[in-house]
């Protein structure tokens, strides 16, 4: 039986997320712009509620993307909590261009640790 679960979760809001994913498949189709975002966002909230109803233990991880998501995540927080996460772990981006991500690739920066803290 599953009773822990960590689910990553960067944004609930679509105009946040649409920086984030440039594209969602969904139910055998390809979303891309806020629409994909809205979808991601409502599916993953969605998960999050299925799973704490059912007294499962969720963890939520969300990414900082200074200048991206990083004002955002206290909604995200309040958000999270408010569906029944026992924990909302929020970590750096790891943006080092050797990693190969594409926030990497484009020169998007890593929090600084001041940022991580506030």
């Amino acid at each position: 039986n599953v009773d822990h679960v960590a689910i990553t979760i960067n944004m609930i809001d679509p105009e946040v997320g649409e920086r984030i994913y440039p594209w969602v498949a969904w139910r055998g189709k390809r979303y891309s712009g806020r629409e994909a975002s809205k979808i991601l966002s409502e599916q993953q909230l969605a998960g999050l509620a299925a799973l704490t109803e059912r007294k499962i233990l969720c963890k939520v991880n969300s990414v900082m993307i200074p200048g991206i998501n990083d004002e955002h995540l206290v909604e995200v927080s309040r958000t999270v909590k408010g569906l029944g996460a026992f924990l909302h772990n929020v970590m750096p981006l790891v943006s080092a261009p050797e990693h190969g991500t594409v926030f990497g690739l484009t020169g998007q920066r890593g929090p600084t640790p001041q940022e991580l803290k506030a």
